[in-house]
């Protein structure tokens, strides 16, 4: 099952209102789902209530998310942490002819208690043995053993050797000596042996050292292998042979304390043949113990000095013959050394706290790595009193690492060159999505729906959440928003249990204090509510028949299970898709949204002029932007972007408590890929690309658009291969545009850029069932800029307008159509020369006519929003006020209706009217529940503009 986020663009509509809470909200259409069927709904993200505040967690994305809080031991399972709460999910990677199937044994046999109710580790002393009957054909075998010390045995390498234990002050450490050796056993015989690290957990010995840096293994412990191979000629004869894993150490009885814990697995590889093997150990040279040598001496003041050293030899060789007869020489072998010296002298001290315990630590790491396959990393990273105070990594595999604590009761940062203090946030929330039972047959709905609230309270930018962002908080009250989405056009993916993952990252920092949680009864923390994300179905009737859908929704995305799966271009993101070859329709939805450098990237300016601009005035790169599409390197689809303002953008007044249109749900782009039908159904991969071009010379873009989609896939009812051929194909690489301007004298600059897009696709399919399909896939798509820069750019102003028309036809029948035109308009006036005090107005307007794909109905939106707003920024705080106008019209083919009329002024609702088949629960508002008016403690507002006078994030 694929993970929901990369198919879902999450986008909402506020509503409800609770006291004087500012209530942010998006003008949109109510979710078109039945009113009367029975719901059926499951809290699908709630954050616990015992891991601290929220957004202190610190998480381990290695499919593996862990929260903990308060005081506690390090505790020891598969992985270890400090007294955690896990839940670990296992990721599927399919192979391509980039990535080739990874080498695997034939046979995984466990060398464990096979426990099934807990960890199935073992505990040692005593050994531990198991009975284990390999196929007569195995022809490899090598042993995986883990093996860690526990209680007596954590600190082993301390251990002192007993001849010298009675010199020691009662208390001082434990005995039978510091010398450990694990080893694998086969019907009494040794097989291996492994000298184990000295793993140090984050309670070991100074717990200050490891905040927030465990020591190397406290978090994976390491395993040894073992070639057994040789001992094959013992074990293919069809009978069980005990295999035996224990510790000893150098004393004279080999003896150990309590405890180990060890487990291991057998990797076994069989012949294609099903014949036995054969053959015979032809050398054998392995004592049963390691030899050792304890020496010390006691020194004056009762100083003693003790030297263990230990060495370890085997060698084993055989002759195995296949059962198709092949010869193979193996040889095994082993020579390991040990040495521990040990000092202890009566000038040391312990001081234990009754009150509590305190200290700190410092800590410099180096690391590196590399493979056979090419892979290598390098990271350099140091640590003083619970801060990270270098972070350098490099290399192919080299990511950025965000800090995080293993340590518990510790609240790290990571301190990053801006001089910002990162503490992690809610990165990333990672759960299993299973559908309910109590709503007809799983995919039979008639609508699914989710519901995210949130609450926020201090001073914070807006943040991404999936394909939507979050509004700006407000001091005080704080804010709350409520998202609901229909999201019935995924039901294949809704039907089946599968990862749901909601990610929302945060930056706390002097200035941005404000903490993104959710609403939900329960769940409280300091008087704020956590985050309730629900899923609720729609189950079908006579009345409210099953919802249409496709056969198979392919994602395009990076995959990745434990965040967002949106990919940052540039450059072009792609990947390769395999579809099923009765394949007969695709539609393709696309997700874009400029961020970074390229948030406003409709007042970037056209590169010929930028050197004519005042420093700090937009960037560069012209406004013209271009979402592609290609299948194998053809442009197969476009979409010109809508201008999102997400609502720190420009001027945060303007956008409470009403955001811009498309800031909570921001809008998606539908391409008929049926054309393609043809290619797509030879069985093969075929490589799709999503990037974003500009109408500069090399159509290059600044960083960044995050970018993802998925692909809406009917079959055939036969499973004979579908055929045909593309009959037609008119689509250039890139958009035909022009750039104009001129200077004035006085230097106003004025320029303008135009595109035009045009795209002619035809294709003859025959589905294996023997129906014939002309499909037509047509776009005509106009685009225009114009930028003035008046009053040496003291007053900006923009005008664009997207808009085209893009349809499909199957055999003439319409099947697509997306008739838009996003018209918007922005002045932005400096009120002195710092650039600190401006006054912003828009008009924005998002009109639309789609049909995006046969599942969907038919729809109709217009809307359009003014807004006017005053920002100041100051050292002690910033501050502001807006106005908003929102007119909004719905309507769609199955006689849904809905008209909003909604004002406010100075974060006031002022007037709201709501009409239609869809306002059945319109807003009641009162003088008592409007929005609070305080107009204070925004973050800093982002402009359209360069680095020497930007002041956003």
């Amino acid at each position: 099952m694929l993970p929901l986020p990369l198919l879902l663009g999450i986008g909402f509509v506020a509503l409800a209102v609770y006291g004087s809470v500012l209530v942010d909200f998006q003008v949109a259409q109510p979710p078109v789902v039945p009113q009367n069927a029975k719901q059926c709904t499951l809290k699908v993200l709630q954050p616990p209530t015992h891991c601290g505040p929220v957004g202190s967690w610190a998480a381990i994305t290695l499919n593996l998310t862990v929260t903990s809080n308060g005081t506690q031991y390090d505790r020891l399972g598969h992985f270890t942490f400090q007294n955690v709460e896990t839940t670990v999910y296992v990721t599927y990677y399919a192979s391509s002819e980039d990535n080739p199937p990874a080498k695997k044994a034939d046979l995984i046999i466990p060398l464990s208690t096979l426990a099934n109710n807990t960890g199935d580790e073992a505990s040692v002393p005593p050994s531990f043995s198991t009975n284990i009957t390999l196929p007569t054909n195995t022809v490899k075998v090598f042993a995986e053993i883990l093996a860690s010390g526990n209680a007596q045995e954590e600190f082993w390498y301390a251990n002192a050797a007993n001849q010298f234990l009675s010199n020691l002050p009662d208390g001082t450490t434990y005995g039978q000596g510091p010398f450990r050796e694990v080893r694998l056993l086969i019907d009494g015989k040794i097989a291996g042996a492994a000298l184990p690290y000295p793993v140090i957990f984050t309670g070991g010995l100074a717990p200050s050292l490891w905040r927030p840096i465990a020591a190397y293994g406290a978090l994976d412990l390491p395993s040894c292998v073992l070639d057994v191979t040789p001992f094959i000629p013992l074990l293919v004869d069809g009978n069980p042979h005990e295999f035996t894993i224990d510790v000893v150490s150098a004393e004279h009885d080999h003896a150990i304390l309590q405890n180990w814990y060890v487990s291991g697995v057998l990797h076994v590889v069989t012949h294609s043949s099903s014949k036995p093997t054969t053959g015979k150990i032809t050398t054998y040279d392995a004592p049963l113990y390691a030899e050792t040598e304890i020496a010390g001496t006691l020194g004056q003041a009762g100083t003693v000095s003790i030297t263990v050293k230990g060495s370890r030899k085997l060698h084993v060789e055989a002759e195995i013959i296949s059962g198709s007869g092949e010869l193979t020489q193996v040889v095994w072998s082993q020579e390991l050394d040990y040495s521990n010296i040990q000092l202890y002298s009566d000038n040391a001290t312990v001081q234990l706290m009754t009150g509590g315990n305190y200290g700190n630590g410092t800590s410099n790491n180096t690391f590196s790595y590399t493979d056979s396959a090419g892979n290598y990393y390098t990271r350099q990273i140091n640590a003083a009193l619970n801060v990270i105070t270098f972070d350098q990594e490099g290399g192919n595999l080299a990511r950025w690492h965000s800090a995080t604590s293993d340590a518990v009761g510790w609240k790290p940062s990571v301190q990053d060159h801006s001089g910002q203090v990162r503490l992690p946030g809610v990165s990333a929330e990672v759960v299993q999505l299973s559908p309910p039972t109590d709503c007809g047959t799983p995919g039979s709905w008639a609508a699914v729906t989710l519901n995210f609230t949130v609450t926020s309270n201090g001073t914070q930018f807006d943040r991404l959440v999936w394909r939507t962002s979050t509004p700006e908080p407000t001091r005080g009250d704080g804010i709350i928003w409520t998202y609901i989405k229909d999201v019935t056009q995924y039901i294949p993916l809704f039907a089946k249990p599968g990862i749901f993952i909601l990610q929302l990252d945060n930056l706390i920092q002097p200035g941005l204090d404000g903490v993104y949680s959710g609403k939900a009864s329960q769940l409280t923390y300091e008087g704020e509510s956590l985050a309730t994300l629900q899923a609720t179905y729609y189950s079908s009737s006579a009345k409210h028949p099953e919802a249409p859908r496709s056969d198979l929704i392919v994602p395009l995305s990076t995959f990745a299970n434990n965040t967002g799966n949106d990919a940052s271009v540039p450059p072009g993101f792609s990947l390769n898709v395999t579809l099923p070859q009765n394949v007969i329709s695709v539609f393709a939805e696309l997700y874009a949204s400029g961020n970074g450098a390229e948030e406003f990237w409709y007042f970037n300016v056209d590169n010929e002029f930028l050197s004519s601009l005042s420093p700090g005035s937009p960037l560069q790169q012209g406004p013209f932007r271009e979402v592609r599409i290609l299948v194998d390197g053809h442009v197969a689809g476009v979409a010109f972007p809508y201008a999102t303002i997400f609502t720190g953008g420009i001027a945060p007044p303007a956008w409470r408590p009403i955001t811009s249109y498309g800031a909570l749900d921001l809008p998606t782009y539908f391409i008929d890929l049926t054309p393609f039908v043809p290619v797509f159904a030879n069985g093969e991969p075929h490589n799709i690309t999503i990037d974003v071009a500009s109408a500069e010379d090399d159509h290059s873009i600044l960083q960044n658009w995050f970018v993802s989609g998925l692909l809406q896939v009917y079959l055939d009812t036969s499973p004979k291969r579908t055929t045909g051929e593309i009959t037609s194909y008119s689509a250039q690489p890139f958009a035909s545009s022009t750039t104009s301007g001129k200077i004035g004298e006085n230097g106003d600059i004025n320029v303008t850029v135009t595109a035009t897009r045009k795209i002619h696709v035809e294709a003859n399919i025959v589905s294996g069932s023997g129906e014939l399909v002309h499909a037509v896939w047509l776009q005509d798509l106009q685009y225009v800029n114009v930028q003035n820069y008046l009053e040496d750019t003291t007053i900006q102003n923009v005008v664009q307008v997207s808009s085209g028309q893009s349809t499909s036809y199957h055999n003439n029948v319409l099947t697509l159509i997306d008739n838009f035109s996003y018209p918007v308009g922005i002045n932005l006036t400096f009120l002195d020369s710092s650039g600190d005090n401006f006054v912003a107005s828009f008009n924005h307007s998002y009109n639309r006519d789609l049909l995006p794909f046969p599942a969907r109905p038919r729809s109709n939106i217009f809307e359009n929003q003014l807004a006017v707003s005053f920002f100041d920024i100051t050292p002690s705080g910033n501050s502001g006020n807006g106005t908003s106008s929102n007119v909004f019209d719905y309507s769609d083919s199955e006689g849904n209706t809905y008209h909003r009329e909604v004002s406010a002024a100075l974060n006031k609702i002022t007037s709201d009217l709501q009409t239609g088949s869809l306002a059945t629960h319109p807003i009641q508002r009162s003088a008592d529940d409007l929005s609070s008016s305080a107009a204070t403690g925004f973050a800093h507002a982002r402009l359209p503009r360069g680095p020497e006078r930007a002041a956003g994030k």
